[in-house]
Protein backbone atom coordinates (compact mmCIF):
# COMPACT_ATOMS: atom_id res chain seq x y z
CA UNK A 1 0.00 0.00 0.00
CA UNK A 2 2.62 2.55 1.14
CA UNK A 3 6.40 2.17 0.78
CA UNK A 4 8.03 1.49 4.14
CA UNK A 5 4.69 1.15 5.92
CA UNK A 6 3.09 -1.85 7.61
CA UNK A 7 -0.46 -0.78 6.73
CA UNK A 8 -2.44 -3.30 4.69
CA UNK A 9 -5.31 -2.53 2.30
CA UNK A 10 -7.84 -3.95 4.77
CA UNK A 11 -6.39 -1.97 7.70
CA UNK A 12 -6.47 1.29 5.77
CA UNK A 13 -10.00 0.62 4.55
CA UNK A 14 -11.12 -0.17 8.10
CA UNK A 15 -9.64 3.02 9.57
CA UNK A 16 -11.09 5.17 6.79
CA UNK A 17 -14.50 3.58 7.23
CA UNK A 18 -14.42 4.11 10.98
CA UNK A 19 -13.52 7.77 10.56
CA UNK A 20 -15.67 8.84 7.60
CA UNK A 21 -18.62 6.44 7.80
CA UNK A 22 -18.88 5.67 11.51
CA UNK A 23 -17.70 9.19 12.57
CA UNK A 24 -15.00 7.85 14.88
CA UNK A 25 -12.15 10.39 15.19
CA UNK A 26 -8.59 9.17 14.90
CA UNK A 27 -7.82 9.86 18.56
CA UNK A 28 -10.60 7.45 19.57
CA UNK A 29 -9.32 4.86 17.12
CA UNK A 30 -5.86 5.31 18.65
CA UNK A 31 -7.35 4.52 22.05
CA UNK A 32 -9.28 1.57 20.63
CA UNK A 33 -6.16 0.01 19.11
CA UNK A 34 -4.26 0.61 22.39
CA UNK A 35 -6.85 -1.42 24.30
CA UNK A 36 -6.21 -4.23 21.84
CA UNK A 37 -2.49 -4.01 22.49
CA UNK A 38 -1.64 -2.27 19.20
CA UNK A 39 0.30 0.98 19.49
CA UNK A 40 -0.67 3.30 16.62
CA UNK A 41 -0.35 7.04 17.08
CA UNK A 42 -2.80 9.55 15.67
CA UNK A 43 0.00 10.97 13.54
CA UNK A 44 0.52 7.58 11.92
CA UNK A 45 -3.20 7.09 11.31
CA UNK A 46 -3.50 10.60 9.86
CA UNK A 47 -0.57 9.99 7.51
CA UNK A 48 -2.23 6.79 6.32
CA UNK A 49 -5.42 8.71 5.56
CA UNK A 50 -3.60 11.39 3.57
CA UNK A 51 -1.31 9.01 1.70
CA UNK A 52 -4.09 6.54 1.01
CA UNK A 53 -6.32 9.26 -0.42
CA UNK A 54 -3.55 10.74 -2.57
CA UNK A 55 -2.16 7.45 -3.87
CA UNK A 56 -5.30 5.34 -4.28
CA UNK A 57 -8.63 7.10 -3.74
CA UNK A 58 -7.67 9.94 -6.09
CA UNK A 59 -7.55 7.39 -8.93
CA UNK A 60 -11.06 6.16 -8.11
CA UNK A 61 -12.27 9.75 -7.78
CA UNK A 62 -10.94 10.66 -11.23
CA UNK A 63 -12.57 7.57 -12.75
CA UNK A 64 -15.92 8.35 -11.11
CA UNK A 65 -15.61 11.95 -12.32
CA UNK A 66 -15.37 10.70 -15.92
CA UNK A 67 -18.45 8.52 -15.42
CA UNK A 68 -20.24 11.56 -14.00
CA UNK A 69 -19.68 13.54 -17.20
CA UNK A 70 -21.20 10.70 -19.26
CA UNK A 71 -24.61 10.90 -17.54
CA UNK A 72 -27.66 12.68 -18.96
CA UNK A 73 -28.88 13.98 -15.59
CA UNK A 74 -26.92 15.34 -12.65
CA UNK A 75 -27.64 17.14 -9.39
CA UNK A 76 -25.46 19.89 -7.92
CA UNK A 77 -25.45 21.93 -4.72
CA UNK A 78 -23.01 23.78 -2.49
CA UNK A 79 -22.79 24.49 1.22
CA UNK A 80 -20.58 26.52 3.51
CA UNK A 81 -17.68 24.95 5.34
CA UNK A 82 -15.30 26.23 7.99
CA UNK A 83 -11.76 24.85 7.88
CA UNK A 84 -9.43 25.15 10.87
CA UNK A 85 -5.71 25.83 10.45
CA UNK A 86 -5.85 26.12 6.67
CA UNK A 87 -2.58 27.61 5.37
CA UNK A 88 -2.91 31.27 4.49
CA UNK A 89 -6.51 31.60 5.71
CA UNK A 90 -8.17 32.51 8.97
CA UNK A 91 -10.39 29.97 10.72
CA UNK A 92 -13.18 32.55 10.39
CA UNK A 93 -13.06 32.46 6.59
CA UNK A 94 -15.96 30.72 4.87
CA UNK A 95 -15.20 27.99 2.35
CA UNK A 96 -17.55 25.94 0.19
CA UNK A 97 -18.07 22.25 -0.39
CA UNK A 98 -19.66 21.58 -3.78
CA UNK A 99 -21.56 18.34 -4.31
CA UNK A 100 -22.22 16.66 -7.65
CA UNK A 101 -24.21 13.46 -7.97
CA UNK A 102 -26.08 11.26 -10.42
CA UNK A 103 -29.85 10.75 -10.38
CA UNK A 104 -31.73 7.51 -9.88
CA UNK A 105 -30.86 6.19 -13.34
CA UNK A 106 -27.36 4.89 -13.98
CA UNK A 107 -24.50 4.35 -11.52
CA UNK A 108 -24.75 5.92 -8.07
CA UNK A 109 -21.99 8.54 -7.90
CA UNK A 110 -21.60 11.28 -5.28
CA UNK A 111 -18.51 13.51 -5.50
CA UNK A 112 -17.41 16.48 -3.39
CA UNK A 113 -15.24 19.38 -4.54
CA UNK A 114 -13.72 21.73 -1.94
CA UNK A 115 -13.29 25.38 -2.95
CA UNK A 116 -12.63 28.57 -1.00
CA UNK A 117 -15.28 30.60 -2.87
CA UNK A 118 -18.76 30.22 -4.33
CA UNK A 119 -17.71 31.54 -7.73
CA UNK A 120 -19.46 30.24 -10.85
CA UNK A 121 -16.09 29.22 -12.31
CA UNK A 122 -16.05 26.17 -10.03
CA UNK A 123 -19.09 24.29 -11.44
CA UNK A 124 -18.11 25.49 -14.92
CA UNK A 125 -14.69 23.88 -14.52
CA UNK A 126 -15.91 20.75 -12.72
CA UNK A 127 -18.69 20.03 -15.22
CA UNK A 128 -16.62 20.86 -18.30
CA UNK A 129 -17.64 18.31 -20.92
CA UNK A 130 -21.01 17.49 -19.34
CA UNK A 131 -24.03 17.90 -21.61
CA UNK A 132 -27.46 17.27 -20.18
CA UNK A 133 -29.89 18.25 -17.44
CA UNK A 134 -28.58 19.71 -14.20
CA UNK A 135 -30.94 19.77 -11.19
CA UNK A 136 -30.06 22.75 -8.97
CA UNK A 137 -31.55 25.43 -6.75
CA UNK A 138 -31.92 29.04 -7.89
CA UNK A 139 -28.28 30.06 -7.36
CA UNK A 140 -27.20 32.20 -10.32
CA UNK A 141 -23.73 30.65 -10.36
CA UNK A 142 -25.09 27.76 -12.44
CA UNK A 143 -26.76 29.94 -15.06
CA UNK A 144 -23.85 30.29 -17.48
CA UNK A 145 -22.92 26.62 -17.81
CA UNK A 146 -22.53 25.75 -21.52
CA UNK A 147 -24.48 22.86 -23.08
CA UNK A 148 -26.47 22.40 -19.87
CA UNK A 149 -30.24 22.61 -19.31
CA UNK A 150 -31.01 23.70 -15.77
CA UNK A 151 -33.81 21.89 -13.95
CA UNK A 152 -35.21 23.82 -10.98
CA UNK A 153 -35.94 22.55 -7.49
CA UNK A 154 -39.59 22.55 -6.43
CA UNK A 155 -38.59 21.92 -2.80
CA UNK A 156 -36.90 25.34 -2.73
CA UNK A 157 -39.91 26.97 -4.36
CA UNK A 158 -42.28 25.33 -1.85
CA UNK A 159 -40.15 26.57 1.06
CA UNK A 160 -40.75 30.20 0.08
CA UNK A 161 -44.53 29.75 -0.06
CA UNK A 162 -44.42 27.98 3.32
CA UNK A 163 -42.34 30.78 4.89
CA UNK A 164 -44.70 33.42 3.53
CA UNK A 165 -47.74 31.61 4.92
CA UNK A 166 -46.17 31.15 8.36
CA UNK A 167 -45.35 34.87 8.51
CA UNK A 168 -49.06 35.71 8.46
CA UNK A 169 -51.15 35.90 11.64
CA UNK A 170 -52.64 32.52 12.52
CA UNK A 171 -56.16 33.76 11.76
CA UNK A 172 -55.20 34.56 8.15
CA UNK A 173 -53.37 31.36 7.25
CA UNK A 174 -56.51 29.54 6.12
CA UNK A 175 -57.63 32.41 3.90
CA UNK A 176 -57.35 32.20 0.12
CA UNK A 177 -54.00 33.99 -0.05
CA UNK A 178 -51.43 33.52 -2.82
CA UNK A 179 -48.94 31.77 -0.53
CA UNK A 180 -51.53 29.13 0.39
CA UNK A 181 -52.43 28.54 -3.25
CA UNK A 182 -48.78 28.09 -4.24
CA UNK A 183 -48.13 25.77 -1.29
CA UNK A 184 -51.12 23.58 -2.12
CA UNK A 185 -49.94 23.29 -5.73
CA UNK A 186 -46.51 22.11 -4.58
CA UNK A 187 -48.11 19.61 -2.19
CA UNK A 188 -50.20 18.13 -5.01
CA UNK A 189 -47.11 17.86 -7.18
CA UNK A 190 -45.13 16.10 -4.45
CA UNK A 191 -47.99 13.66 -3.82
CA UNK A 192 -47.84 12.62 -7.47
CA UNK A 193 -44.09 12.22 -7.28
CA UNK A 194 -44.43 9.93 -4.27
CA UNK A 195 -46.80 7.74 -6.25
CA UNK A 196 -44.31 7.61 -9.13
CA UNK A 197 -41.21 6.98 -7.03
CA UNK A 198 -40.92 3.36 -8.16
CA UNK A 199 -42.03 4.03 -11.73
CA UNK A 200 -39.70 3.68 -14.71
CA UNK A 201 -38.58 6.93 -16.39
CA UNK A 202 -40.96 6.26 -19.28
CA UNK A 203 -43.84 5.50 -16.93
CA UNK A 204 -43.21 8.66 -14.91
CA UNK A 205 -43.65 10.75 -18.06
CA UNK A 206 -47.26 9.68 -18.55
CA UNK A 207 -49.44 12.81 -18.37
CA UNK A 208 -51.57 13.08 -15.25
CA UNK A 209 -54.80 15.10 -15.01
CA UNK A 210 -53.95 15.62 -11.33
CA UNK A 211 -51.25 18.17 -12.26
CA UNK A 212 -53.06 21.45 -12.63
CA UNK A 213 -51.51 24.84 -11.97
CA UNK A 214 -53.47 27.57 -10.22
CA UNK A 215 -55.53 29.76 -12.50
CA UNK A 216 -54.33 32.87 -14.31
CA UNK A 217 -50.56 32.86 -14.77
CA UNK A 218 -50.06 29.52 -13.08
CA UNK A 219 -48.05 28.98 -9.94
CA UNK A 220 -45.45 31.49 -11.18
CA UNK A 221 -48.14 34.10 -11.74
CA UNK A 222 -49.38 33.56 -8.19
CA UNK A 223 -45.96 34.45 -6.82
CA UNK A 224 -45.28 37.31 -9.19
CA UNK A 225 -48.49 39.19 -8.45
CA UNK A 226 -48.23 38.75 -4.70
CA UNK A 227 -47.33 42.33 -3.79
CA UNK A 228 -48.14 43.45 -0.25
CA UNK A 229 -51.15 45.75 0.01
CA UNK A 230 -50.36 49.24 1.25
CA UNK A 231 -52.45 48.58 4.31
CA UNK A 232 -50.38 45.51 5.29
CA UNK A 233 -48.62 45.73 8.60
CA UNK A 234 -44.93 46.45 8.31
CA UNK A 235 -43.96 43.18 9.96
CA UNK A 236 -45.90 41.19 7.34
CA UNK A 237 -44.29 42.77 4.28
CA UNK A 238 -41.30 40.36 4.23
CA UNK A 239 -43.74 37.46 3.80
CA UNK A 240 -44.80 38.97 0.50
CA UNK A 241 -41.31 39.96 -0.57
CA UNK A 242 -39.97 36.39 -0.45
CA UNK A 243 -42.67 35.08 -2.80
CA UNK A 244 -41.02 36.38 -5.99
CA UNK A 245 -37.83 34.57 -4.94
CA UNK A 246 -39.63 31.27 -5.40
CA UNK A 247 -39.91 32.04 -9.11
CA UNK A 248 -36.30 33.11 -9.48
CA UNK A 249 -35.87 29.77 -11.24
CA UNK A 250 -39.10 29.90 -13.26
CA UNK A 251 -37.46 28.58 -16.40
CA UNK A 252 -35.75 25.74 -14.56
CA UNK A 253 -38.94 24.68 -12.80
CA UNK A 254 -40.97 24.69 -16.00
CA UNK A 255 -38.19 22.75 -17.78
CA UNK A 256 -39.04 19.81 -15.55
CA UNK A 257 -41.99 18.97 -17.76
CA UNK A 258 -39.93 18.97 -20.99
CA UNK A 259 -37.41 16.27 -20.16
CA UNK A 260 -37.36 13.61 -22.86
CA UNK A 261 -38.13 9.87 -22.56
CA UNK A 262 -35.82 8.04 -20.22
CA UNK A 263 -34.43 11.33 -18.84
CA UNK A 264 -36.84 12.22 -16.06
CA UNK A 265 -34.98 13.94 -13.19
CA UNK A 266 -35.84 12.58 -9.78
Amino acid sequence: MLPGSLVSPSAMAYIMTQKYVESMPLYRQEQHFARLGVELSRQTLANWMVQGADRWLSLLYARMHKHLWAQDILHADETTLQVLREPGRSAKNTSYLWLYRTGRAGPSIILYDYRITRASEHPRRYLSGFKGYLHVDGYAGYNELPDVTLVGCWAHARRKFDEALKALPAAQRNAAVAAKEGLEFCNRLFAIERDLREATPGGALCPSPRIQSPGGGGVFGVAEISEPPRSAEKRLRPSYQILPQSVGQTHGLSTRGTVGPGQQPE
